[in-house]
Formats: structure tokens, C-alpha cells, sequence
């Protein structure tokens, strides 16, 4: 190993921890890391967006084609449009932002480097920990909930064993509704295969370009913490400074201390804009995509007559609001951290110092007393707000929906019994 190479393993040696492993190997699979070689990343951009751009192509086709003929496979396919485009604007903000967020990493790579206070490392270390186990639970969401609904179909004829049909069987299904203009039967599992293995690419770009957002915030979140914990060390000087009998008000000791805190809060500032200017393009697609899912699936519901596509797309729905709040917690967690900090400047004993410090304490007072928050295309924010609106909306909407579905599921037999008990038990 150079010796160029031995200083850049060490600088980004935060990458490399435990906190960091399941973002950082999602983002060499999907070609979004951008600290890897870029002939990797080229061909990982290639394979993804030719079998993005392919599947987009075969999925437009069909859903002109059904246009007028079946209503139902024009609404799913344009579900699977708004999917390709999520995936598209990922990839894309990912390429043509590649400097800005290698800048944000190499930032904070830095600064993690230059940390040497244990209790400061403990601090930021915990955020990303917390992070970390946000990361396990959505990613692992993601990955087996997409694969399910993408591999459902082809286990369709299993049912038969378990919930069997009157008068008919079922046959292996596709994921969607494409037309290649060959026979799907003849070459169904090639097809199947190159499905499959695009799918993979699609997906980690889906939750790569996520888990880094999650980590990145996480991250930012410590920085607030860590402004706290130094206006907090200002208090215990304070208190150490008057058991010894020593004037407050006349003393500059405590003005090291908030200059830090300053100089943290600043960088947390600077690193939220930052997540800002590079993620709010990304967000506002992705959301208003999640919103169109939404709809989208409440009128395939309304016209699916087979227990597993009900499943199949009730669990699309459900998704869709997971995702949602994963998005949006982030965000609000963000908003908590930067409105403790003013909570830390008025803890401070701010009465009881000199007039100095209380300049400079007052510079951070100001400028916290104003929320950091991450948005959606400067249109509306990430936050539980936000959040808890777009649910309540749709709540009448879910309310109906599931209303509808039980009155189909209610003239299944297999189905008949449980649905009864468990209104009865409601």
C-alpha cells in the first residue's frame, strides 16, 4: 500500500467502523460511494441505468398499450413508473452532486479525526450508533419488503396447496406488466433472470441513497449534542468558579468554552445546509412519488378480487407510509437537537457571567432560537408535522379502502370465517 493510500485509508477511517458498514457497503454496490474507485462506480452507474432506463422503456409500452383496455394494468404500470423515477432521481443527484457530497464526507471525516476528548467522541459516537440501528431496521425493511413484492407472483401456484381455487388453479404471475414484443411463456425465466438481477441494482440505490441520508443527519445531530455538552461545561466552571470564591462576573475563564461551542454549533449549521442543499431535490420527488403510490394503490384495491393481490398491494400502501416516516424522523430528530442548544445557552447561568462572554453566548442564543430543518424541494419540511398532515388526510381514505377490502375478502369462502371474527372481536 502507497503511502498516499495509507493517509486516505486513515483519514476516512470513521467509514470504516461498525456504525458505518451497512451505508458505506450499500453505497460501493450502487456505485454512490464516493471514496471507491471510479471505473467501479462507472460500471455500477451503467448497469443500473441501462436496466432502469430498459425496464422504464418495456413498462411505457405496455401501459400505452392498456390504455382504454385495462385500467387496472395502466394504474399499476404507472405506479411502476413513479418507482423507476425515484431510482433515476437517486441516481442522478448521486452523479451530478458526486464533488458536494464527497466535500461532506471528507468534512466530516476530518473533524472526526481531529477529536480526541473521549467523552466528545462518546457523544457523536452514540448519535451515529442510534443511526446505525435505524439503518439495520429500514434497509433490512426494504430489502426483503421489495423482494417479496417483486418474487410474490412467481410463488402464486404455491397457494394452491393452502388456499385453493374453485374450478381453476393459478399460474406464475410477472412482477409487472411489460412488453418486450417476444413471447413471455417461451423465455419467462430469462426474463425473470435479468428482472431479478436489475431489480438488485435498483434496489440498493434506493436504500443506499436513504441509509447515507440517515447516517449524514445522525451525524449532524451529534454536532448539536456535542454544542451542548460544551455550553454545559460553562455551568461547571460556573459552579467551580463560586465554591472557590472566585468573581464570575469579572472572569474570562468561561469564554474559551463558549467560543467552542460556537465554533461546534457553526459546523453543524454549516453541514445541515449542506444535507440540505444536496438532498431537498431528491426528497421532493421521492415524496411526491410516495403521495401518487398512495393514491395509486387505493384504486387497485378497489378493483382486485384474489386474496394474494390484495396482500400484495395493501402491503405496497403500507409501505409507502413506512417510508415516509422514515424519512421524516431524521428531519424532526434534527429539529429537536438544534432547539436544544437554545435550551443549553439559557441552562448556561448566562446571568452570572461577564459581559464578554454573555456577547458571545448571546451569538448562539440568536441563531437557536431559529430550528434547522431539512426540506422537500424548499416546499415543506421533514418533519412529524409534515408527517402526521399527509397521514391524517389519508386516513379517511385508508378508512374506506379497508372497508372495501373486507367486503371482498368477506365473499371468499377461505376468507369468510376469519374476516367475520375479526370484526366481531372489533
Amino acid at each position: 500500500m502507497s503511502e498516499r493510500n495509507r493517509k486516505q485509508r486513515n483519514r476516512l477511517g470513521l467509514f470504516e467502523t461498525e456504525q458505518w458498514k451497512i451505508t458505506v457497503g450499500l453505497q460501493k454496490i450502487s456505485g454512490l460511494y464516493c471514496f471507491q474507485r471510479d471505473r467501479i462506480n462507472f460500471i455500477c452507474w451503467l448497469f443500473i441505468a441501462l436496466f432502469s432506463l430498459s425496464f422504464t422503456i418495456v413498462l411505457g409500452i405496455r401501459l400505452v398499450m392498456e390504455i382504454g383496455v385495462h385500467t387496472e394494468i395502466v394504474i399499476e404500470n404507472i405506479l411502476g413508473e413513479l418507482y423507476m423515477l425515484i431510482i433515476f432521481s437517486k441516481l442522478g443527484i448521486s452523479v451530478l452532486k458526486r464533488k458536494s457530497f464527497k466535500s461532506i464526507y471528507a468534512k466530516i471525516a476530518d473533524h472526526w479525526s481531529m477529536m480526541k476528548d473521549a467523552k466528545e467522541l462518546d457523544i457523536v459516537s452514540k448519535n451515529m450508533e442510534r443511526g446505525h440501528g435505524v439503518v439495520k431496521i429500514y434497509s433490512l425493511y426494504c430489502i426483503v419488503g421489495m423482494g417479496c413484492f417483486i418474487a410474490m407472483p412467481i410463488t402464486y401456484p404455491l397457494l394452491d396447496y393452502v388456499i385453493p381455487m374453485e374450478n381453476k388453479t393459478r399460474t406464475m404471475g410477472e412482477p409487472a406488466y411489460v412488453e418486450y414484443g417476444i413471447d413471455p411463456e417461451k423465455y419467462y425465466y430469462p426474463l425473470m433472470t435479468q428482472g431479478f438481477f436489475g431489480s438488485l441494482g435498483c434496489i440498493a440505490v434506493f436504500v443506499a441513497f436513504d441509509v447515507s441520508y440517515m447516517m449524514l443527519t445522525n451525524y449532524v445531530i451529534g454536532l448539536f449534542a456535542l454544542a451542548k455538552h460544551r455550553l454545559g461545561k460553562v455551568n461547571t466552571l460556573i459552579k467551580a468558579m463560586e465554591q472557590q470564591n472566585i468573581n464570575v462576573l469579572k472572569s474570562n475563564w468561561p469564554i474559551p468554552y463558549i467560543v467552542q461551542a460556537i465554533k461546534t454549533h457553526q459546523r453543524a449549521l454549516a453541514y445541515a445546509n449542506d444535507l440540505e442543499a444536496n438532498y431537498n431535490k431528491a426528497w421532493f420527488i421521492t415524496l411526491v412519488c410516495d403521495t401518487a403510490t398512495i393514491g395509486g394503490c387505493f384504486a387497485i384495491l378497489k378493483v382486485k378480487d384474489t386474496p394474494e393481490e390484495i396482500f400484495r398491494f395493501f402491503s405496497l400502501l403500507f409501505g409507502a407510509f413506512i417510508h415516509f416516516y422514515f424519512i421524516f424522523l431524521p428531519g424532526q430528530l434534527m429539529i429537536n437537537a438544534s432547539e436544544e442548544v437554545f435550551d443549553a445557552c439559557y441552562a448556561a447561568n448566562w446571568y452570572k457571567l461577564s459581559k464578554k462572554s454573555k456577547y458571545l453566548l448571546k451569538i448562539i442564543m440568536i441563531r437557536s432560537l431559529r430550528a434547522s430543518y431539512l426540506t422537500g424541494g424548499k416546499m415543506f419540511s421533514l418533519s412529524m408535522n409534515t408527517y402526521c398532515s399527509v397521514y391524517a388526510k389519508d386516513q379517511l381514505i385508508v378508512r374506506r379502502s379497508l372497508e372495501e377490502i373486507v367486503g371482498i375478502l368477506k365473499n371468499i369462502s377461505f376468507f369468510k370465517f376469519h374476516v367475520t371474527f375479526a370484526i366481531s372481536s372489533i
